[in-house]
């Protein structure tokens, strides 16, 4: 398929004082649909403001899909936002596991995808949600105490019970297919 002549963008102003209903991780979560992924997925760059990686104007495009189907939104924007993260950061290489935290912790599709992009055993940890303020305190403790930051995470981490989730290798497989797809939509000018 050839991506450019799918592909629709939006450039208009965006309402900051819209108010959106407010749900949770998992009601988000379902609106996506399922964990199983396919080599057709839809796919976007969701811009509200200029973007530095890739160097971008801000405007949403996206992948041949309705910009009022929110549940087509809502999925493309999730593995969207797992291929930018597989894409831009190559330097990640041979990983084992992934710490997942923050706003991301809550979600466990976008885990899952996360998971399978990188092919990656994750987790999450207690309090994930003050990862920021806690990745500081870990830094401070291990000046400190003189210790590796390997030690210090070794001794004041602690995973969430359960949380651990394994790559789908269907799903990695697709990855691969939808990070080529995911580089040509940046590439559009």
């Amino acid at each position: 398929m050839d991506i450019n002549e799918h592909t629709v963008a939006y450039t208009g102003k965006f309402d900051y004082d819209i108010q959106f209903p407010q749900y949770t991780w998992a009601e988000y979560a379902k609106f996506a649909g399922p964990d199983k992924i396919g080599k057709n997925e839809p796919l976007m760059l969701p811009y509200l403001m200029a973007e530095t990686v890739p160097l971008r104007n801000k405007g949403i495009l996206r992948n041949d899909f309705d910009a009022e189907d929110a549940g087509i939104n809502i999925r493309a924007l999730h593995i969207s936002q797992v291929l930018a993260l597989k894409l831009h950061s190559k330097h990640l290489s041979d990983l084992n596991q992934i710490c997942i935290v923050g706003g991301a912790a809550g979600n466990k599709f976008f885990r899952q995808l996360i998971t399978d992009a990188f092919e990656a055993e994750s987790y999450i940890i207690k309090n994930a949600d003050f990862a920021a303020p806690f990745g500081c305190a870990l830094a401070a403790a291990r000046y400190a105490l003189d210790i590796s930051y390997e030690q210090a995470v070794d001794i004041f981490v602690e995973k969430e019970e359960g949380s651990t989730l394994i790559p789908d290798k269907e799903n990695s497989d697709i990855f691969k297919v939808l990070v080529k797809r995911y580089s040509e939509l940046e590439s559009i000018k």
